[in-house]
């Protein structure tokens, strides 16, 4: 299987691929493979990437664009990403992923907030870090067990 994520804006790229040969397979099988298992993520996250939103979310074979929206924020000139100038740009975003078919996806604080955003039209959402998903957890299980 193939991960690849792209972030618009900056030249960041990250590619993790599963070798065919480990698997068995031809090299020719497993590139077509990785071709079709392969997920293309936008990261937008500034102001370039804002600016060139609809443009970016037209981008062939995108699979999601994906709101880093502490980084937008301060790129905004923010320091809460509820501010309403951080608001209407992730509205934005979501209105460009909407109108181009892609889905949108960001980092969410809680529950409340992914609804808010899946009424705008966002689709994937990273609900806390996975140390705080395993810590609060355990913490859960400790108290059951006391």
């Amino acid at each position: 299987m193939s991960a690849e994520l792209v972030w618009a804006g900056r030249s960041r790229f990250c590619r993790v691929v599963a070798c065919g040969r480990i698997r068995g397979q031809s090299d020719r099988r497993s590139a077509q493979g990785k071709r079709r298992a392969t997920t293309i993520i936008a990261q937008i996250e500034d102001l370039e990437a804002l600016n060139a939103i609809d443009e970016i979310a037209a981008v062939e074979r995108l699979d999601c664009l994906f709101i880093g929206r502490i980084d937008l924020t301060v790129a905004l000139g923010k320091t809460d990403p509820n501010d309403p100038a951080v608001v209407d740009a992730v509205a934005s975003i979501c209105a460009a992923g909407k109108k181009a078919d892609t889905a949108v996806g960001m980092f969410v604080a809680d529950v409340a907030e992914a609804k808010q955003w899946r009424d705008h039209g966002a689709s994937l959402f990273l609900l806390q870090s996975d140390q705080a998903f395993l810590l609060a957890g355990a913490a859960n299980l400790a108290a059951a067990l006391r």
